[in-house]
């Protein structure tokens, strides 16, 4: 912000002029864009040896009491961890071979990423990736950044990010920013000044006292990036037809091009027949054009039909997770993982039911939810405000789902949001999977049995052998992170009196 006549320029709220004596209003100044986070998903095939273990055992000890480093020296990374995929899950199913998967979720660009991974934290991965076959022990940078792009996974992906825009440099120093306007919005509470005074004084207080570079942070407007909604789904429809596989691709190109093949002939055989000028060929041909709509309804009308003869039988055969196997499970994770109060993670595999249908009908699902996710920009899934990053990812050429997420609170808790705000979501992709419970229409049912639900994915969850958070503490919840924004978002602008009570109301209920 400005200043005029050496005193701090203000905004009004509502229109309403500013106390007499106060500097004229000013506009904030240019937004700059949020950067959006990106994640990378690498797995390597891998002989899972005890050697191994102990050594992902050392670094995740590291890690809890070195406060991350050398991860910590990646100054853009938001959370990583490194996790044993067994070659079959819970011993049934398909057999796909050991790997170890490493997930990151960061700001800026994959490549630089990588180079700033390989640069700051060589000693981490190099103390894993030995044990693994073609690892350049001992060589330079450029191979090594080689290797881990290399074993990238590129699949089928829907993530989702629940604090879009925030990079861990504007997530630290909004929340430096909050914690000082907490401080000053208290006193002059406590001194009854009205909200409204408050907010202007609060203003002053970011030009004249606030130190820097703090100041000239408070200062910066940050807008997301949101692009068309017909780009995203255009995107998003590629990578389906592509992440299905060539023949669903080439099926996809072949009925395009029937499709206007036949729509040209018979355009000019009508337009022949009945005496039409040449350019009314198109115009016929347009109209033929509209059959497809009427038989990908009648696909869609097969595609239900075939869908709940699968349910059917598939129910038939579903058993329940047993109670014991549940409850040891349980145990065995929660002391693994250390789950406590905070941000904890999950990470769940399970195998894709058999069939070309469950196949192409996970994929759709998958890009649906992609695009969906991309398009909200307010950080809450379905409801759900506890999810910091979440991903579900096909593997082993697709024949297995790996979800992995980042998330507040408690494990149970966490899976009981997902089925009670989230279940046509959650039912639509891993009611495709084996184990969980069966489904209704794709939609219906599965989750909404809430225990079935929380046993089979808990059964289903693998130990994070390795974890890290780049965040200063676990308490950064998603709740805390996106009230900072807002707190900082409606500092530098031009508020109503209702959000100027908003902006006061958060700064009054934050704790330390």
């Amino acid at each position: 912000m400005s200043t005029a006549t050496g005193a701090a320029a203000v905004r009004p709220i509502g229109g309403e002029t500013t106390p007499a004596g106060s500097a004229p209003s000013v506009a904030p100044a240019r937004p700059e864009p949020a950067p959006p986070a990106g994640s990378l998903t690498v797995a390597v095939p891998v002989a899972p040896t005890d050697a191994l273990r102990d050594a992902l055992r050392e670094i995740d000890d590291a890690i809890k009491t070195q406060s991350g480093a050398p991860l910590a020296r990646v100054r853009k990374l938001h959370v990583a961890r490194w996790v044993l995929l067994p070659a079959r899950v819970r011993d049934l199913g398909v057999d796909a071979g050991a790997a170890l998967v490493m997930w990151t979720v960061f700001d800026g660009d994959e490549r630089a990423h990588v180079a700033e991974l390989v640069g700051n934290a060589r000693a981490v991965l190099d103390r894993i990736y030995a044990h693994c076959a073609g690892y350049p022990v001992g060589g330079d940078a450029a191979a090594v950044e080689e290797f881990l792009l290399r074993h990238q996974v590129c699949g089928p992906v829907a993530p989702f990010d629940g604090t879009p825009g925030r990079s861990l440099a504007i997530i630290h120093q909004q929340n430096a920013l909050a914690e000082h306007l907490a401080m000053f919005v208290r006193e002059r509470k406590s001194a009854g000044m009205a909200n409204r005074y408050v907010f202007l004084e609060a203003q002053r207080f970011v030009d004249t006292a606030l130190p820097e570079p703090l100041a000239t942070f408070a200062r910066t407007r940050f807008v997301l990036r949101k692009r068309p909604w017909f780009v995203d789904a255009a995107v998003e429809l590629l990578r389906t037809i592509r992440g299905a596989g060539t023949h669903v691709a080439v099926l996809a190109a072949l009925a395009t091009a029937a499709n206007l093949l036949f729509a040209c002939v018979v355009g000019l055989v009508l337009g022949r027949a009945l005496g039409l000028h040449a350019w009314t060929w198109l115009v016929v041909g347009a109209l033929v054009m509209l059959l497809p709509a009427a038989l990908t309804s009648l696909t869609g009308l097969l595609w239900m039909l075939f869908l709940w003869r699968t349910e059917t039988r598939e129910a038939l055969r579903w058993v329940p997770v047993p109670d014991r196997m549940f409850k040891n499970h349980h145990e065995i994770l929660k002391q693994r993982d250390n789950e406590g109060a905070g941000m904890n993670r999950m990470t769940i595999l399970t195998d894709v039911k058999p069939g070309f249908m469950r196949h192409v009908t996970l994929h759709a699902v998958l890009g649906i939810i992609a695009f969906r996710a991309r398009r909200n920009h307010a950080g809450v899934l379905e409801g759900v405000e506890t999810i910091h990053f979440a991903e579900w990812r096909l593997v082993d050429e697709g024949r297995r789902l790996l979800f992995m997420t980042n998330y507040d609170g408690d494990a149970l808790g966490y899976l009981f949001d997902f089925s009670h705000n989230a279940a046509p979501g959650v039912n639509a992709i891993w009611g495709n999977t084996e184990g969980f419970p069966p489904t209704r229409n794709l939609i219906g049912e599965g989750s909404r049995n809430v225990e079935a639900f929380q046993n089979a994915a808990r059964v289903h969850q693998i130990p994070t052998d390795v974890w890290y958070c780049g965040y200063a503490t676990r308490r950064f919840s998603v709740a805390r992170i996106n009230a900072n924004w807002r707190i900082h978002e409606l500092l530098n602008a031009f508020p109503t009196p209702s959000e100027v009570d908003e902006w006061v109301g958060l700064l009054e209920r934050r704790r330390a």
